[in-house]
Formats: C-alpha cells, structure tokens, sequence
C-alpha cells in the first residue's frame, strides 16, 4: 500500500498515477502498490516521522480520504467503495 498526502492545490488522478508509474524505467508493474490512499494527513511521531505501524494496522481503508484499487496483476486503479 501507499499513501500519499497532496499539496495543497494538487491534484492526482488514476490515469495520472497510472502515467506515472508506467514512467518509472526501474519499476515493474508487478511492483506498482495494491492499494493507494489518498490522506489528508498522515500519523506521525513528535518529531515527525511517520508511524508506518499505524497506517499497517489500519490496513487497506480509506481513512479520512480515498482508497484506490488495482486489479489484480493489471495496470488500473480504480476508486474503492
């Protein structure tokens, strides 16, 4: 899974994060993330990093924000729920 926390102002679409990706020379698709949320924030720690032990815990959910979904063994995300 990853999550990802924009800019404000930014934007990112599933074709987007799909273009991306497929860019990336060392990245094959077997290795693009499952999951992808999108947070508002994400948990961290006083001196802010973040608690990757949380984010596992609350596990493929969309939080406060949005899930995105690849099919399995394709190249397309989709929005979850």
């Amino acid at each position: 899974m990853a999550a990802i926390v924009l800019n404000d102002g930014a934007a990112l679409t599933l074709p987007g994060l799909t273009a991306f990706l497929a860019a990336q020379p060392d990245l094959s698709p077997k290795a693009w993330p499952r999951y992808v949320r999108i947070a508002a924030d994400l948990p961290t720690t006083a001196t802010h990093k973040v608690l990757k032990r949380e984010l596992a815990a609350q596990g493929p959910t969309a939080g406060d924000g949005e899930l995105w979904v690849r099919d399995p063994r394709g190249r397309r995300y989709e929005r979850a729920g």
